[in-house]
C-alpha cells in the first residue's frame, strides 16, 4: 500500500513538474497557460480569450521558437506583462521556420502594453526581450499593418552587438494592408541594446501599391538606446509629428568595430517634431573605420504624391550632446547638433529648426591633415534649391568644440551657420568657444567666414547689420565632465540667457527663471542682477557697454556685456560672492569710468546710478549732459585719453561719409559718421579729458583680435548626409 501512494506520490510531483516546465505564459480571461508567445498568440488570435481585455502574463525564462504574432480586429486591448525578472530570448536561424518581421509582431493589432515592471508597478525592468540569432535581417519588436495606440515600456530589448547583421530593435511601420498609418504608439523607460538602429519609425508602403501611408503622432522618450552601429533613433521619412524626448543615446562597449557612422537621432519626418531633453554622449569608435559621427541630425524629405507635406517645424530644446572621439579616419566629420535645410535632389522639405538652450561638446583628437571638419553645431544648405525656404531660430546655447590636432585644413568650429537668401535666422544669446591646438580653431562660423575666439567684437559687428548675435559671447565654459554637460562653477554672468516662452524647465525639469534664464541645458543658481543707471554722452538711444566687477584689491571677477538706454540689467553668476565690488563701464567709444566706492553685491537686485550727480563716478570723471551726468564721449583709439588722434579719426570717418552700425567712430551711435561725432572728441580733447579710475589698467572691450578668414567653402561636403532607409 505504502509503494503504491509513494508511486502515485511521484507520477503526481512528474506530472506538475512537467506542467510548469510548459507552461510559461497564463492567458486570462478563460484562464490558460502556454509554453510560449507564439502559442499564448495563437490562442489569443482565436478568440479562444474573448473579444475585450486580454492579460498574457509570462512566468517563466521561455526560449521562444518562433515569431510571436498577435493580430487586429479580436481583443479591445491587450497586456503583456511578468511576474518575474525573466528573460524571452530568440535564436530564430532563417526566414524559412516562420520569422515574418520580429521576435514579436504586432500585425495590425491595436492598444497592446507590453510592460516590463513585475505587476506593473515601479520602476524596474524585469522582462527582457533578446536575439541570439543569425538572421541577415532581425527585429525583436515590429509594429505594423496599421497598428495604432500600442505602448513597449519599462522592457529590456537586447539585440547584437558589434555585429555586421542589420538589426532594428524596435520597429514602426514598412508594410502595410491598409490605408491608415501605425499612429499614436509609444516606447518608454526602456533599455534597447545593440542591433543596428535601436529605435525606428519609417513610412509604410501598402501592399500591392507604389504608394505610401504616413506614420503619425509616435512618441519615444525616457529610454536607454545604447550600442548600436548605425542609429540610435531613427525617425524617417514618411512619418508625421514625432517626439524623441528625455531618452538617452551612450556606448557602453570599450569599442565598437563595425561602425562606419554613427547618428544618436536622425530626423526625415515632417509636422511638429520634438527632439527635447535627450542625452547623448560617451560616443566610442576605438577600431572603427569612421566616417561621420553626428549626436542628432534633421533633414526633413517631403511626403510623396498625392500626400500633402504639412508645414514642419523641428524642435531642439534642452539635449545634451556630447560627441568625443579620437577617429583620424581622412573626410572625419563630427557634429553635435545639425540641421541641414537642403540638398540635390530635391526631397527636402521647408522647415523651421527652433534650436534652443541645449549644451554641445566635441571633443577627442585627430592627425588628419586635410578633409577633417567638426562643429559642435551645424546649420548648412549644401545646394540651394531656389523654391524652398528655411527658417533657423537659434538662441541661448552652448556651443564648445575643443577637439585638437590636425592643421590648417582640418576646420574646428564651436557653431557653424550658412547663410544664404533661402535662410531666413535668428541668432542670438548663444555662447561660442573652441580651443584646438593649432591655427585652426573657430569659436563661430557665418556664411565664408571664421572668427576666433578673441573676434566677438569683429562677429558681432559682422552681423549687427543682420540684427544677429549682438547678445551672443565667445567664451569658454566649465563642465562636470566631458561626458556630464551640466554646468560646473564658478559660473559667470556671460551665461545668463533670454527667456523664451517655449522654454520653461531645464534638462532636469528644474523650472527656469522668467526673468534671467541660463543658457544651454542647465539651469543653475539664480543670477545677481544689477540694476544700472548710466548715460553715455551725445547718445540718446541703445548702445552696447561690458560691466566689469574688481574687489578692493582690483582683482577682476566677472564681466557682463549687455545694452544700455539710461538703464541697463546686468547678470553675474555664482563668480561674485555676496561683497563688495567696484562697477566699471567700458563701452565702445566713450572713457572707460568707475564707481566712486565699492558698491555692495547680494542675493537678488543691486541698484546703482551713475546719472544722478558727478560725484557717482570715482574722481568725478563725467560731464553733465541733457541734465545728467554722462560718460565723457569720444574716445575710439582705446588708449584712455580722448585727444587729436580721436578726432583724427572721427572727422576721417565723417569726411568719407562711413555709415553703418557698430561703427566706432559713430560716437553717438545714429548710425553715420558725421559733424555731431566729431564735436564730441573735438571739445572733451580741448578739455584734456582722460581716464580716472580706481583700477587703472588697460581697456578691455576693443582689446580683442578683429582678423577674420575665409573658410574653405570646400568642406561644406563633409556636412552632408545623405538620406537613409
Amino acid at each position: 500500500m505504502k509503494k503504491t501512494l509513494s508511486s502515485l506520490f511521484v507520477a503526481v510531483l512528474f506530472l506538475a513538474m512537467s506542467n510548469f516546465a510548459f507552461s510559461q505564459v497564463d492567458v486570462s480571461p478563460n484562464n490558460a497557460t502556454y509554453a510560449n508567445l507564439k502559442t499564448a498568440f495563437n490562442a489569443i488570435n482565436a478568440g479562444t480569450h474573448g473579444n475585450g481585455a486580454v492579460t498574457a502574463i509570462i512566468t517563466a525564462n521561455i526560449a521562444e521558437p518562433d515569431s510571436a504574432t498577435l493580430i487586429g480586429g479580436v481583443f479591445t486591448s491587450c497586456l503583456i506583462g511578468t511576474s518575474g525578472a525573466f528573460t524571452v530570448t530568440s535564436t530564430l536561424g532563417s526566414a524559412t521556420n516562420g520569422f515574418i518581421g520580429g521576435v514579436i509582431n504586432l500585425d495590425g493589432a491595436d492598444n497592446v502594453t507590453i510592460d516590463g515592471r513585475i505587476g506593473q508597478t515601479g520602476s524596474t525592468n524585469s522582462l527582457t526581450i533578446a536575439y541570439a540569432g543569425t538572421l541577415t535581417n532581425y527585429t525583436l519588436v515590429k509594429i505594423f499593418n496599421t497598428a495604432t495606440s500600442n505602448t513597449v515600456k519599462y522592457v529590456n530589448l537586447s539585440g547584437l552587438v558589434n555585429s555586421t547583421l542589420f538589426g532594428r530593435i524596435v520597429q514602426i511601420g514598412q508594410t502595410s494592408s491598409g490605408s491608415v498609418g501605425n499612429n499614436s504608439n509609444i516606447v518608454e523607460n526602456c533599455i534597447i541594446n545593440g542591433g543596428t538602429r535601436g529605435i525606428q519609425v519609417f513610412g509604410t508602403n501598402q501592399v500591392g501599391a507604389a504608394t505610401f501611408t504616413t506614420n503619425d503622432d509616435n512618441i519615444f522618450r525616457n529610454n536607454i538606446v545604447q550600442n548600436q552601429n548605425g542609429i540610435g533613433i531613427f525617425i524617417g521619412s514618411h512619418v508625421v509629428n514625432c517626439e524623441a524626448s528625455g531618452n538617452t543615446i551612450r556606448f557602453t562597449q570599450t569599442s565598437m568595430t563595425t561602425q562606419t557612422s554613427f547618428t544618436g537621432i536622425q530626423v526625415q519626418a515632417v509636422g511638429n517634431i520634438k527632439i527635447t531633453g535627450n542625452r547623448i554622449y560617451d560616443f566610442n569608435l576605438s577600431g572603427a573605420p569612421n566616417a561621420a559621427y553626428r549626436g542628432s541630425i534633421s533633414l526633413p524629405v517631403v511626403l510623396s504624391a498625392p500626400l500633402v507635406t504639412p508645414t514642419t517645424v523641428v524642435d531642439y530644446i534642452n539635449n545634451m550632446v556630447s560627441v568625443v572621439s579620437n577617429a583620424s579616419t581622412a573626410g572625419f566629420s563630427g557634429t553635435c547638433i545639425q540641421t541641414q535645410f537642403s540638398n540635390t535632389p530635391a526631397s527636402f522639405a521647408n522647415y523651421t529648426a527652433n534650436v534652443y538652450n541645449n549644451t554641445m561638446f566635441m571633443g577627442g583628437s585627430t592627425s588628419v591633415t586635410v578633409a577633417n571638419l567638426s562643429g559642435a553645431y551645424t546649420a548648412n544648405i549644401v545646394t540651394p534649391i531656389a523654391t524652398q525656404t528655411y527658417n533657423l531660430k537659434y538662441r541661448n546655447n552652448i556651443a564648445v568644440n575643443r577637439r585638437s590636432g590636425g592643421s590648417t585644413g582640418a576646420f574646428q568650429i564651436a557653431q557653424d551657420i550658412d547663410s544664404n537668401s533661402n535662410l531666413t535666422s535668428v541668432l542670438d544669446n548663444n555662447l561660442a568657444f573652441a580651443n584646438g591646438t593649432v591655427a585652426n580653431s573657430w569659436a563661430a562660423a557665418y556664411g565664408s567666414f571664421v572668427y576666433p575666439n578673441g573676434a566677438i567684437i569683429a562677429y558681432k559687428n559682422q552681423l549687427c547689420s543682420e540684427s544677429k548675435e549682438q547678445h551672443s559671447m565667445f567664451k569658454d565654459v566649465r563642465f562636470v565632465s566631458e561626458s556630464d554637460l551640466h554646468l560646473a562653477g564658478p559660473v559667470g554672468g556671460d551665461l545668463a540667457g533670454a527667456p523664451l516662452a517655449a522654454v520653461t524647465i531645464d534638462f532636469d525639469n528644474a523650472s527656469r527663471d522668467a526673468l534671467y534664464p541660463y543658457k544651454g541645458c542647465d539651469e543653475g543658481a539664480a543670477f545677481k542682477i544689477l540694476d544700472l543707471g548710466a548715460q553715455l554722452e551725445g547718445v540718446s538711444n541703445t548702445d552696447e557697454i561690458k560691466v566689469v566687477l574688481k574687489t578692493g584689491a582690483c582683482v577682476v571677477v566677472s564681466t557682463c556685456t549687455g545694452d544700455l538706454n539710461g538703464t541697463g540689467k546686468f547678470a553675474f553668476g555664482d563668480s561674485v560672492a555676496n561683497g563688495s565690488y567696484i562697477i566699471e563701464v567700458v563701452s565702445r567709444n566713450h572713457i572707460r569710468t568707475s564707481s566712486a566706492a565699492a558698491v555692495s553685491f547680494g542675493a537678488g537686485t543691486t541698484s546703482y546710478d551713475f546719472r544722478t550727480g558727478l560725484s557717482q563716478a570715482f574722481g568725478s570723471n563725467m560731464i553733465i549732459d541733457g541734465g545728467n551726468a554722462a560718460f565723457f564721449g569720444g574716445e575710439v583709439t582705446g588708449d584712455g585719453v580722448i585727444d587729436l588722434s580721436d578726432g583724427a579719426a572721427v572727422d576721417n570717418d565723417a569726411f568719407s561719409f562711413i555709415a553703418g552700425c557698430r561703427v566706432l567712430t559713430d560716437i553717438n551711435n545714429d548710425g553715420v559718421v558725421d559733424l555731431s561725432d566729431a564735436a564730441l572728441p573735438d571739445n572733451n580733447a580741448f578739455n584734456f579729458v582722460a581716464e580716472n579710475l580706481q583700477c587703472p589698467g588697460t581697456a578691455v572691450i576693443n582689446a580683442e583680435p578683429t582678423e577674420v578668414i575665409r573658410k574653405d567653402k570646400n568642406l561644406e561636403s563633409l556636412k552632408t548626409l545623405n538620406l537613409g532607409f
